[in-house]
């Protein structure tokens, strides 16, 4: 496979916060190979076409390799991998068995391990699904789980409890 770079992506006005490219058709290497002689920018800013045989730019002719360009970045793209979707009675049960085993997978207990295996068999997903299902919701998780922890009202041991007897150290409102 041949690599050719084509025309010059450059942004010229980044800096003013507009998109202008300055029209160098294709990349004419200098003595190190790396900048443009037409534009001096750096090669990484050409447009890279990957070629299954060499066809020199200088030869040939704009539309010759503009075809070879297009036949070659649909080669070039893989099939992207299913995303997997989950059940919510699936979403439910990982929810409550990753809260039971604390959001980790842990290898170095054998009981845990068998309990896993387990549950994935029952649930019928695979264990890389899962994991990343764990990685993905933790955060969330164990937020809402602090978030529902500190909304109860909790006293401290420097404010008095009230209690019917005690009515002594009461706020009401206003100024203390």
């Amino acid at each position: 496979m041949h690599h050719v770079y084509m025309q010059c992506m450059k942004n010229q006005s980044a800096n003013l916060g507009a998109y202008t490219i300055d029209g160098c058709g294709e990349f004419v290497p200098d003595n190190d190979g790396f900048f443009c002689a037409a534009c001096s920018c750096h090669r990484s800013f050409h447009h890279k076409v990957t070629t299954a045989s060499y066809i020199s730019p200088q030869l040939a002719p704009p539309a010759v390799m503009q075809a070879a360009a297009i036949d070659n970045q649909s080669v070039d793209q893989k099939p992207r991998r299913a995303r997997t979707k989950f059940t919510a009675e699936q979403k439910e049960k990982m929810g409550s068995f990753a809260e039971r085993i604390g959001w980790r997978i842990s290898k170095r207990e054998r009981v845990e391990e068998e309990e896993v295996d387990r549950f994935l068999e029952e649930t019928g997903i695979s264990r890389r699904a899962f994991k990343v299902w764990m990685h993905n919701h933790r955060n969330t998780a164990t937020q809402a789980q602090t978030a529902a922890d500190s909304s109860g009202i909790e006293t401290d041991d420097s404010t008095p409890a009230v209690t019917a007897g005690n009515t002594d150290n009461i706020y009401v409102g206003g100024f203390r």
